[in-house]
């Protein structure tokens, strides 16, 4: 057994331990408020009271997770290959760091919420925070440090002390856009083609009246995803309702769109809601998009990605506690790859509003399509490549490898053309 000694037994201090020491290093463990009487041979015993206490391994305790609301605190930093938070001048403890407070400040994207800063779409801007603009999150520091604890730590501990956890993955896709051509009304459809034409589009003219001609769209790919991707590792995220130019024409009252999520449902394909682009901050349309869902599949909807990976916390994941979601993949870069929140692998939200652990499993996405083709402008080999860095650190550290794509991207339409085989390569990567 592993005992936290501390001093008070926070909301926060509570939460940490059980993502440090339960989901991140599989080790049983107790926060204790003083020296357990009865102690094994094998038990040790982790100070955090801020007082020398013999025979205990000693991390520097901040103060703060000793908060109760969201506000400043300062912040002494180590930088080096791997960046330390809440350090001390002059350590003399057997940490340097205050690692609790560091791995609560970097998941609950504490920087973000203590001074928001937005881009066009609302959403955090990333290029607006110390943590990504030095690229921090390329590494997945939490891991690290954990990793850090335990080589402190196991000294004598046998090898079965500790339940490590193996390599996952999740492949997920965005379906926003079932279809490219097909299935819209005369009067879109002829728009369509005269935008294209005015604009001397003429590849995209050409493929659009095959498309219409012999039914065949080359944003349907479900074909394909069911040959390369195991259904119980697949995750169909169905944006199925239009309240502006950013979402789809296909809504759950297309009688194809329909069709085609309950079929996916019925092969065996786990299928989820994209709320769409307003839904963030309207309690009310994410409910109802996720009501008409489970109306169409006939099964109750728990797991979710906001559309725009468009997130505004505490608002957006308190609606989606209310509406039954259980689990939601919004967390995500979408200006580069890498770890948002410095973690690879499942953990629950902490609520810094109401200060307090929630139910919902956040799930990190580690590399969106996207990203790789439009933000970070990479050719399809670069893109391989970078993906199979990334793969490589999270499975260095046992993490989940949690995949966004979009049915387009396996398209070789527009934007996507030359892309295909590449994304099925990084599909083999990830699941090989």
């Amino acid at each position: 057994m592993i005992y936290v000694l501390t001093h008070r037994a926070t909301a926060r201090l509570s939460y940490t331990l059980e993502v440090v020491f339960r989901y991140l290093l599989g080790v049983k463990y107790q926060l204790v408020l003083k020296m357990p009487e009865k102690a094994e041979a094998q038990d040790i015993v982790i100070n955090y009271t801020g007082k020398k206490v013999p025979n205990t391994f000693f991390i520097p305790c901040s103060g703060f997770l000793d908060l109760t609301e969201l506000a400043p605190f300062p912040i002494e930093m180590e930088l080096g290959e791997v960046p330390l938070f809440f350090t001390l001048k002059n350590p003399q403890k057997d940490f340097s760091y205050d690692l609790f407070a560091a791995v609560f400040y970097l998941i609950t994207e504490y920087e973000k919420q203590l001074a928001p800063r937005y881009d066009r779409h609302g959403r955090y801007d990333e290029g607006a925070y110390m943590m990504h603009i030095q690229k921090w999150h390329r590494k997945p520091l939490i891991h690290l440090y954990c990793e850090a604890l335990w080589d402190a730590i196991k000294a004598d501990l046998p090898e079965n002390y500790r339940a490590k956890k193996p390599f996952e993955y999740t492949l997920t896709f965005d379906i926003d856009h079932p279809w490219k051509y097909v299935y819209k009304s005369p009067w879109v459809t002829l728009g369509g083609i005269g935008k294209r034409l005015l604009k001397r589009q003429w590849a995209d003219v050409k493929e659009q009246l095959k498309a219409l001609w012999t039914g065949k769209d080359p944003f349907d790919q479900m074909e394909l995803i069911r040959e390369k991707c195991p259904p119980d590792k697949t995750f169909l995220f169905f944006l199925i309702d239009r309240k502006g130019p950013e979402d789809t024409r296909y809504t759950y009252r297309h009688p194809r769109m329909r069709k085609l999520a309950k079929r996916m449902f019925q092969q065996g394909f786990q299928v989820g809601i994209h709320p769409s682009y307003t839904s963030y901050l309207d309690p009310s349309r994410i409910r109802h998009e996720i009501d008409q869902l489970a109306n169409i599949i006939g099964e109750p909807i728990t797991h979710s990605r906001q559309h725009y990976l468009r997130y505004r916390m505490p608002e957006t994941f308190q609606s989606l506690i209310s509406a039954g979601i259980t689990d939601d993949y919004s967390l995500g870069l979408y200006s580069d790859i890498g770890f948002r929140t410095f973690i690879a692998c499942p953990y629950p939200w902490f609520d810094l509003a109401r200060n307090q652990q929630t139910a919902l499993m956040l799930h990190p996405t580690i590399v969106m399509d996207r990203t790789l083709q439009r933000y970070l402008a990479l050719e399809p080999e670069v893109a391989l490549q970078e993906v199979e860095k990334m793969v490589a650190e999270v499975k260095a550290v046992n993490g989940h490898f949690t995949l966004l794509l979009h049915n387009d991207s396996l398209s070789e339409s527009g934007e996507w053309r030359g892309w295909r085989e590449k994304i099925l390569k990084i599909i083999e990567t990830i699941s090989s």
